[in-house]
């Protein structure tokens, strides 16, 4: 497929991406919950250097078709998107790539579709929204209650005012940001001037529930594919005790830790986040070695 943005109809519906890079063809869906994929496709463009990676918008994300009936938005039909785009994309398998919540639906998909799955990569991710993981959470958030910020941050995340429009959901996120940074000074408004927020997305987290706190733990000695953990060691959300539960569980998985760095090491630590994932990705075999940075 040629490079650049497509729009086409999967399992019925409108679903955008975009084709960049070149080698071994890497679908990487949005999270799911209403995030488009610009800040991936804007931050991340020294891994097309390896693949061809394919961004999509997930089903009621950025530009893909939105305002959808609660029962779009079931797990299932995420994974039957990457694979109807798999198949568009005329390859037999592919990788997958997915950052947070994506990562899940990554983890999902190499269960499901195992022969569709030809190895995953997780960027702070992961295997389920459990009690294990809301502990580990409600430690390392209030493990920052001596930063400044804390106190503003801290009353939007826990506000029982829930967003009700796109604008108040983008001001949401914005305000809890400084968490998912291991250095506020970091943190850099413009890379995430383009992203757009879908309120509406967020249903999936609801109608899903169930099937993350369940999440996919018991079954990720099933994959037999290459699989790169990569996770910030300061990452309140999905920390290095979620990647560990998942590099104990997958034969042959690589865990990158990045030091000095929160939910976006790329931004934080791009030479030493590039660097691990090449690395990690070569021992593996997964390609020839090249050059990142």
């Amino acid at each position: 497929m040629d490079r650049g943005d497509h729009v086409a109809t999967l399992n019925g519906l409108k679903a955008w991406f975009t084709v960049r890079g070149s080698g071994p063809v890497c679908i990487f869906p949005t999270p799911g919950w209403g995030a488009s994929s610009d800040l991936y496709f804007e931050t991340l463009q020294p891994l097309e250097r390896l693949f061809t990676i394919v961004y999509l918008d997930t089903r009621g994300s950025g530009r893909s078709a939105q305002s959808l009936p609660d029962d779009a938005y079931r797990l299932e039909h995420f994974m039957s998107d990457i694979d109807k785009l798999r198949q568009l994309m005329g390859e037999q398998s592919v990788w997958v790539m997915g950052h947070s919540l994506g990562g899940l639906l990554a983890q999902n998909f190499a269960v499901q579709y195992p022969e569709s799955c030809r190895g995953l990569i997780l960027l702070n991710s992961t295997a389920a929204i459990d009690d294990t993981w809301r502990a580990d959470h409600d430690m390392r958030v209030n493990r920052r209650s001596g930063e400044p910020w804390f106190p503003a941050a801290y009353a939007v995340l826990h506000s029982d005012d829930d967003p009700t429009s796109d604008e108040e959901f983008r001001n949401h996120l914005r305000a809890i940001l400084p968490f998912y940074f291991h250095d506020v000074s970091r943190l850099e408004e413009g890379a995430f001037a383009s992203e757009t927020y879908s309120i509406k997305a967020y249903t999936m987290m609801i109608v899903n529930e169930a099937e993350f706190a369940r999440g996919v733990l018991d079954r990720l000695e099933e994959i037999r594919v290459p699989t790169v953990i990569v996770v910030g060691d300061d990452d309140f959300i999905c920390s290095p005790t979620q990647a560990a539960r998942i590099h104990l569980r997958v034969n042959g998985s690589k865990l990158v830790l990045i030091q000095q760095a929160g939910h976006f090491p790329w931004l934080e630590q791009p030479e030493a986040f590039y660097a691990g994932l090449e690395s990690a990705l070569t021992h593996l075999g997964a390609f020839t070695s090249q050059v990142l940075v």
